[in-house]
């Protein structure tokens, strides 16, 4: 990754985590699939992500073994510093 990405990664999830209440971040994880409209993101670690209805456009774009860090209500893009509103199902 470089320096650029590096500090993208940084200042993104110390935005997350200081915008009003702090929220519990998990970085070290990347997609293994996304449903075809973007709703649905499923990581790694088999957590499954509803996608809120104003990002699934961004998310449907987004590749098997990108990198993400999850926080409390958003995935965080860290390939390319794209944020999507998000919920965790199971």
């Amino acid at each position: 990754m470089s320096k650029e990405g590096i500090e993208m990664k940084t200042f993104l999830i110390i935005l997350i985590t200081t915008i009003g209440l702090q929220a519990y971040c998990e970085s070290g994880h990347w997609i293994d699939e996304v449903s075809n409209d973007g709703s649905i993101v499923i990581l790694e670690d088999s957590t499954v992500w509803k996608i809120s209805s104003i990002d699934t456009i961004t998310s449907m774009l987004w590749l098997p073994v990108t990198s993400i860090t999850s926080c409390d209500y958003k995935l965080i893009n860290i390939d390319n510093g794209e944020v999507v509103e998000a919920r965790k199902l199971r």
